[in-house]
């Protein structure tokens, strides 16, 4: 009788896999044998980290670089160091997608979640399917819930998102809300060596040596050419939901520009939009204001040729200039259709980097001291609940507040543990002999008491009048 073979995820998913690319990669660093004792010793400890580690591969990295710094010495840790970084670039959707995970991970514990792995507890068999299931995932949308940069980059090679205008990474939640990548036009100012980035309610200044974007509160001059810009993206007003600009005023017809930008016309009877070649555009509208003048009943009220031809102009210009729009993938604008009320995060330092802060929102830009706060003033901007969004930052939030407040508590009952011992020693000392071996041990005593009492003291005034959730 033949005996049935176990099949490992490794054997399942093949040698390209994350599983079998990590076994390999500890494999390898189990059975090398070091040139030199500092070789060995770096070998032990990451084959150590490894076998406990649920990010074996964020582990690999540290190692790599470490051993690269004495491999010039070592021509088997060289080898070691050549094979882990041709193992990475063989893996394939597999081990990509576990990747992410393990992005995910470290993100996640260095926001100090209790428990990282229970954030995919959802979706943690889609990770070892093979590429051709993961990529299906990946285009519906499974994994997006992953805290992960490199989930971004997969999406725009798969063609899931593109890095262009016309391709924002959005999502509509709770109803009336939606998130978006913001847009506008980048204006360089050489006198001040700052970059400024124009959106459509905001104005912001990047510094490019800390990469961190603030609130625009000084006055800057803008160059003409980007101020009409801007001027013409208010005027023709983004909707995030489709991805077009619309010609205002009160034309017979709409006039739009999608998302590749191309003008696009619908009659106020047709049911569709029908694409009109860009040179066509301004001749229509002069044509559109003649006929106007002829039969002024074409326009809904009393004819104003000058609002018309304004706004004529602000699309005209906004389609001779889309290519300059720029869509700024690091900021997400968050907005209440419904409400027309908004709110502008940079996502790396609300998300990643535990920095509670609007940049910007409307009614304004403020910086909060907890996550907590910041969704009260998110609610009343939004009148609308976004928690969701930041679920392991105020669970963090929450572990760290509790610490707080039980470190207080254990604090106070040492300080009042202290005080009694030393009201006891001291009356110990009124009975003790002067210059005995017991007024020798109980001043000691006192001494020590003392000091744990000022530390006492300290680490209680800390907690309780300078600790901070963020710095």
């Amino acid at each position: 009788m033949a005996t049935q073979k176990n099949y490992r995820k490794q054997d399942l998913l093949g040698p390209k896999s994350y599983p079998a690319i990590v076994e390999q990669i500890v494999e390898k660093i189990k059975n090398a044998q070091a040139q030199t004792l500092a070789g060995t010793t770096l070998l032990k400890e990451v084959y150590a980290t490894l076998n406990e580690s649920i990010t074996p591969m964020m582990d690999i990295k540290p190692f790599v670089t470490k051993a690269e710094a004495i491999a010039g010495d070592d021509a088997t840790l060289a080898d070691v160091v050549a094979f882990c970084k041709k193992s990475v670039t063989t893996g394939d959707l597999n081990f990509i997608i576990n990747l992410c995970k393990e992005e995910h991970y470290t993100n996640m514990n260095r926001l100090n979640h209790p428990d990282p792995k229970s954030t995919v507890k959802e979706i943690e068999g889609a990770f070892d399917e093979p590429s051709s299931v993961i990529e299906k995932g990946i285009k519906a949308g499974l994994f997006d819930k992953l805290d992960s940069k490199l989930l971004n980059k997969i999406k725009v090679d798969l063609d899931v998102v593109k890095s262009n205008l016309n391709e924002s990474v959005k999502a509509k939640f709770n109803g009336s809300m939606i998130r978006y990548s913001p847009i506008g036009i980048r204006y360089e100012d050489v006198a001040n060596n700052k970059t400024i980035l124009l959106l459509e309610q905001n104005s912001l200044s990047y510094d490019r040596a800390t990469r961190e974007f603030s609130p625009l509160n000084e006055s800057v001059e803008i160059a003409e050419s980007h101020r009409k810009l801007m001027s013409s993206v208010v005027s023709c007003g983004y909707n995030p939901e489709d991805e077009t600009f619309r010609l205002n005023e009160g034309w017979d017809f709409e006039m739009i520009l999608d998302s590749d930008g191309q003008p696009m016309l619908k009659g106020l009877n047709e049911g569709e939009f029908k694409e009109i070649p860009k040179e066509k555009v301004k001749s229509f509208f002069i044509e559109s204001i003649a006929a106007y003048k002829t039969d002024p009943t074409l326009v809904d009220g009393k004819l104003n040729e000058n609002q018309l031809l304004n706004a004529a102009d602000q699309f005209i210009m906004l389609m001779e200039n889309y290519d300059k729009l720029i869509k700024f993938d690091n900021l997400e604008t968050i907005r209440n259709l419904n409400e027309g009320s908004y709110i502008l995060l940079d996502k790396e330092s609300v998300y990643d980097t535990s920095c509670p802060r609007i940049l910007g929102s409307s009614v304004g830009n403020k910086d909060f001291a907890t996550y907590s706060e910041m969704m009260e003033s998110c609610q009343q901007i939004l009148k609308g609940n976004i928690s969701d969004l930041f679920e392991s930052q105020l669970i963090n939030e929450t572990t760290l507040i509790n610490d707080r407040n039980n470190k207080i508590v254990s604090l106070n009952e040492s300080q009042k543990e202290l005080n009694s011992n030393i009201t006891k020693l001291r009356e110990l000392k009124t009975i003790a002999e002067e210059n005995s071996p017991a007024m020798d041990k109980l001043l000691k005593q006192e001494v020590l008491l003392d000091t744990m009492l000022n530390e006492n003291i300290n680490d209680l005034n800390f907690y309780k009048n300078e600790f901070k959730l963020y710095q």
